[in-house]
This record gives C-alpha cells, structure tokens and sequence, in this order.
C-alpha cells in the first residue's frame, strides 16, 4: 500500500518484482508525472494537519516532513515514469483510490486502472489529495474491504467479463 509518492514506489516495486506483491492498494498515485495537476513545491507551506499527522508517526519530528517534500518535488521533476505497457506486469489485485478533487488527475488514474489487468478505481467524492485525513473512515473501510474479501464478479460484467465468453 502506498500514499502519493509511496503509490508510486509501491508500483514500480508491483512493476519489477511482481512475485513479491500479492494486491496493491494505490492512494492518490501516479505512475508518471503526468498525472499530476500541481507538480510538488518545497515551497508550498504543507497544511497543519499533514503536518501533524505526520509528527505523529516520524521519528525525525514534525520538521522532517519539509525534507521529504523537497525529495518528492525533486524526484518530481527528475525521475522518469513508468509508461503504460509497463503497467501490465502488475498482476495482482489492485486498488486505485483518489479524492475527486485531488492533486492527481482522474484521467489519469483511469488510464492506469484500464492498463492495470486486475485493477478497480474508488473515486473518493467530496475529498481532495488530503482524503485519508478528510474521509478516514470511508477510506478504510474500502482498504479494509479490497484488503479482506477476495474478488467477486459484478452482476453485469463488462471489463471483467471472461475474455472466454461472449
């Protein structure tokens, strides 16, 4: 499972050692920097509650989270991404999970979610790149869902259809 830069190292781990992830859960993710609507800003003065939350886990303290933002917006820039024909090694189950209004572009994440083989998307209404502190309980319960219950056909199958079938 990764959260925004960590989707997209949670990916290229899926892309390059497939046999090594079992499903994937992707928040607010790309798998280039494309997909994003604003490029990070070491500039940008994070909100209070990212900040606080992640004081709350860091061992570094509430004033590392500026260096991590620094990297992120570097690698931003810097690293290449993945292109789409990358994207078909992943063969686990995957969640792709995003705020309506987030930083990541829907577009994108409904390309990835139609090159991904075995993926489904959670569209997040009404929350933003922040939806794990905006709608936590909702967030989790689709986590903990995907997480728990193995995958089920839908009662009107289109893209999970059997290629086998008509």
């Amino acid at each position: 499972m990764g959260y925004s830069a960590g989707a997209s190292v949670a990916l290229r781990v899926a892309v390059a050692r497939p046999d090594l992830v079992h499903k994937l859960v992707l928040i607010s993710g790309t798998f280039g920097n494309d997909g994003l609507l604003i490029r990070p800003s070491a500039d940008a003065e994070p909100p209070p509650e990212l900040v606080d939350a992640f004081a709350s886990v860091s061992p570094d303290g509430a004033d590392h989270l500026r260096v991590v933002i620094t990297k992120v917006a570097q690698a931003a820039v810097e690293e290449p991404g993945l292109a789409v024909a990358d994207l078909e090694a992943v063969g686990c189950q995957t969640l792709l999970m995003l705020g309506d209004d987030d930083l990541v572009s829907l577009e994108h994440n409904v390309l990835m979610y139609r090159s991904l083989p075995s993926a489904q998307l959670a569209v997040v209404p009404g929350a933003s790149h922040l939806l794990l502190l905006e709608k936590p309980a909702f967030c989790t319960r689709l986590v903990e869902e995907f997480l728990t219950v193995g995958p089920k056909p839908t009662m009107l199958p289109i893209r999970r259809a059997s290629p086998h079938e008509p």
